[in-house]
């Protein structure tokens, strides 16, 4: 994971294929209060500014245009080139002024990444997105 942070806020947030190999690419991005340890807190998880106006914890803006959210993950929507970085996933995510932060923690986003070939035809005749993720790569191209 490749990333921009100014120490409040998380930018350009792209993930490198690190293979030898085009992939493509899923992430899951996940928010929690976490102290400086790391350790995360129990009592509850920040809450997304909307975009009614009400306020929340945290605002993220996550690029559409190149992902697609399918069951809890961000996949790119094209493969990535081997040692190449796909388009950014989250354009920026910053802790809101009205954020109700417990004492002793702060915001913690972390992205886990994997990839899977973008080639090839499993044994059971799927592809590997859809043998390894359950996910068609037509699903990334369709609305």
């Amino acid at each position: 994971v490749d990333e921009k942070f100014d120490g409040t806020t998380k930018s350009e947030v792209k993930i490198k294929n690190t293979g030898n190999i085009p992939a493509y690419i899923r992430a899951a991005v996940i928010i929690n209060w976490a102290d400086a340890n790391g350790n995360v807190y129990g009592g509850g998880t920040p809450v997304a500014s909307t975009d009614d106006g009400k306020s929340g914890d945290y605002t993220i803006s996550f690029n559409t245009t190149d992902w697609k959210l399918i069951d809890g993950y961000w996949y790119c929507k094209t493969t990535t080139a081997s040692k190449a970085s796909t388009e950014p996933l989250i354009i920026s995510c910053a802790k809101t002024s009205t954020a109700n932060v417990p004492d002793g923690y702060d915001l913690q986003v972390t992205i886990l990444a994997d990839g899977i070939q973008a080639d090839g035809v499993a044994s059971n005749g799927k592809t590997p997105m859809q043998d390894a993720w359950g996910v068609d790569p037509s699903a990334l191209t369709n609305s």
